[in-house]
């Protein structure tokens, strides 16, 4: 999940996270700033990002955004699984499910705040019922 926010992030601030020592949690964690950008790069390029045992061993992650109505990531969702999965029969499958899910948050997400711009939302039904005694 943290790939996904920080490819979410504006450039200015993920400038100033990868300027941080980066820490190896695992033998496979990425430490170089730059190999760490070319991985953002492609984490907004498809729409989600591997965890391939660089935090945990044993362990991967596959994360997809969560946006807001103007687009910007606000939070995402994660599934992690043994790495033997993809060792095995690969992982296509849970890729295109944590992609659908956060797709579909990100949906609910957009309408309730459309909604709520055309005063059709929670909000205003909150302030309707008010209104009414």
């Amino acid at each position: 999940m943290g790939k996904v926010l920080l490819a979410g992030m504006r450039p200015p601030e993920r400038r100033k996270i990868l300027a941080r020592k980066l820490d190896a949690v695992t033998p496979r964690t990425v430490t170089d700033p730059a190999a760490l950008e070319r991985e953002l790069r492609e984490v907004q390029r498809c729409g989600y990002a591997l965890d391939r045992q660089e935090i945990t061993r044993g362990i991967m992650c596959i994360a997809a955004p969560i946006r807001s109505g103007d687009g910007s990531t606000v939070g995402a969702i994660s599934v992690a699984f043994p790495a033997s999965i993809d060792e095995e029969r690969g992982i296509e499958n849970e890729v295109q499910a944590v992609t659908r899910c956060a797709a579909a948050v990100t949906a609910q997400l957009q309408g309730a705040a459309a909604q709520e711009g055309d005063g059709r939302g929670p909000a205003r039904r909150t302030a309707q019922r008010r209104e009414r005694g």
